[in-house]
């Protein structure tokens, strides 16, 4: 008998993989920026091809995971590589991670300073720790925390684009000219929309192997499934009305940090602390299963050494977040890591249409 889906644990792993895809990048704003405004109307075409990528690699690491029940989420690397390829990527993903931890941190900082005025190692202090005390509870703990978390930050981001473009849908086309003759300078994650959203897709596909794997041994298949097509659509259309409201207001939030609370500035100065909270929380639900992805590739969860190792990469991921600006972090850790991750991509179409090819072909025998 078929068990029935359960919608609370389709919404609480939408939920979840919305947290995880929105961290300090997409909720300051800062990759919306770089990966979509910043080519004007084709911003469209870069979350359509974003999606894709998103969505195939979720479900093939999820249904990989749940056919081979992985003794570790860093075995998936192996299954679409092979031995030497495969441990390329594992350790790749793992320093990628532990980076991509310290950009959350970055951002925290940039966030609270920008906002509140705070030194920036207060807002870095602040978002590490709770991230730290969350992670070394394990996974399920992290699963659940950010699960609730991330309905409300979707909708929180959404309603400030949404707000935004109601009142300056007009001035769309103006900003879009200024981008297309590059009077208004902002960074880009690829030479055009392709390459920005292979990139950007390539860097996100690198954070979600080991979550999906370790995820799709413990729970319903076809409610992570679910969980994880719905909660990319929702991601990625709130970053491309997001991206309108950008460039609709393109010489105000250029050369900002922090964008996004630019336009919750505009609508309601006093709205801007709450989604400074807002954005906070964003960077929390992702700080977590990264550092989370990062420990448990040497020690066992809630292990005494998995505990000492979180807090010194918490403390690490502090010191180094002080000493690069977070507009800088996102640009070289996207633009890098992207093209690696879009290798592994392949690695992956590879290996799934060989697993296709064969299954055609024993039926076939089967049948004749």
């Amino acid at each position: 008998m078929e068990t029935k889906l359960s919608i609370k644990n389709i919404i609480t792993f939408m939920g979840a993989f919305i947290a995880f895809s929105i961290g300090s990048g997409f909720a300051s704003g800062q990759e919306v920026m770089q990966y979509f405004a910043s080519y004007g109307y084709q911003c469209v075409l870069t979350g359509l091809a974003f999606l894709a990528i998103l969505v195939y690699t979720n479900c093939s690491c999820l249904m990989a995971g749940h056919r081979k029940k992985f003794d570790k989420g860093s075995d998936i690397f192996y299954y679409y590589c092979g031995p030497y390829l495969g441990k390329f990527f594992d350790y790749f993903a793992t320093v990628l991670c532990a980076m991509s931890f310290v950009m959350m941190v970055a951002g925290a900082s940039a966030t609270l300073t920008q906002q509140f005025g705070w030194p920036t190692w207060t807002g870095a202090a602040l978002l590490a720790g709770c991230a730290c005390i969350s992670t070394i509870f394990g996974l399920d703990a992290v699963v659940d925390v950010i699960g609730k978390i991330g309905p409300v930050l979707i909708v929180f981001i959404m309603g400030i684009a949404v707000i935004t473009l109601a009142g300056d849908y007009q001035q769309v086309p103006e900003g879009a000219a200024l981008l297309a003759a590059g009077e208004t300078e902002v960074l880009q994650g690829g030479s055009n929309w392709l390459t920005s959203a292979m990139a950007y897709g390539g860097f996100a596909l690198m954070w979600f192997p080991g979550f999906c794997a370790n995820l799709a041994t413990k729970h319903s298949i076809k409610e992570l499934l679910w969980g994880a097509v719905l909660g990319q659509i929702v991601t990625v259309l709130t970053g491309v009305v997001l991206a309108f409201a950008f460039i609709a207001n393109i010489q105000e939030v250029a050369s900002s940090q922090v964008p996004s609370l630019i336009l919750a500035e505009k609508i309601f100065p006093s709205i801007a602390v709450v989604f400074a909270v807002i954005i906070f929380l964003a960077i929390f639900s992702s700080a977590c299963p990264l550092l989370w992805t990062t420990a448990v590739r040497f020690f066992k969860e809630r292990s005494k050494p998995y505990k000492i190792l979180t807090l010194c990469l918490t403390v690490a991921a502090i010191l180094v977040a002080l000493l690069l600006p977070f507009n800088i972090l996102v640009n070289f850790l996207f633009m890098l890591n992207g093209y690696v991750g879009f290798i592994f991509v392949l690695c992956m179409i590879v290996k799934d249409v060989r697993l296709l090819v064969e299954k055609r072909r024993k039926k076939a025998q089967e049948q004749g």
